[in-house]
């Protein structure tokens, strides 16, 4: 079985006001995954993704292909500290 990580990104370019949130939640969700995704002051998103290291890997691919209305100019990630009570994923 594979181990499960949690992975903290934040997107920046055209991400705000354009579905981004709901986006990623279907693709979470589609993948199995958890956390949530939620706007930013400054213009960017934050995501954390949590599940197996593959279903993260696809995600952050198709995040990074976005849509006809998602840019995703830049997006940094860092592996964070895994979340047992995590059940679903949210937008905030």
């Amino acid at each position: 079985m594979d181990d499960i990580k949690r992975y903290r990104l934040h997107a920046y370019g055209r991400v705000q006001g354009v579905g981004f949130r709901w986006f990623v939640k279907r693709l979470a969700e589609a993948h199995r995954l958890t956390g949530f995704a939620k706007n930013e002051w400054d213009g960017s998103m934050t995501v954390e993704l949590q599940g197996t290291v593959r279903a993260i890997e696809t995600v952050m691919a198709a995040i990074y292909r976005g849509d006809l209305y998602i840019d995703v100019e830049h997006m940094d990630a860092e592996e964070i500290a895994t979340d047992p009570h995590d059940t679903g994923f949210y937008t905030i």
